[in-house]
């Protein structure tokens, strides 16, 4: 690839906005989270990135929507508080992931 065309196609790397994901429910900020530039983010950190789980938040019920390479979108349930304790793997987000925070029932 010429010199040129790497150089163009890095101008274009900066202009695009950040990925973002989407962190709803029982959070203290619920909305978008900006990924940070060229590093991962898990569904823990952009849980406190939203301002943590409320006091209601059902955390062994996360939800994950995200739309795979062939346009379907996929649900993955996830269980924070096991993650949180490190007996469960974190779970890296992608792109426009929607994050759902259900509420517990009791």
């Amino acid at each position: 690839m010429p010199p040129e065309a790497e150089e163009l196609i890095a101008q274009i790397a900066e202009l695009a906005p950040p990925p973002r994901v989407f962190v709803l429910g029982q959070v203290g900020r619920p909305g978008k989270v900006k990924t940070p530039q060229g590093e991962d983010l898990d569904l823990l950190s952009a849980v406190a990135m939203a301002g943590g789980f409320t006091k209601l938040a059902h955390k062994a019920k996360i939800l994950v929507r995200r739309r795979n390479s062939s346009g379907n979108v996929e649900q993955i349930t996830l269980d924070a508080s096991k993650m949180a304790e490190r007996i469960a793997s974190s779970f890296i987000l992608m792109g426009d992931d929607v994050i759902t925070v259900h509420e517990s029932v009791f």
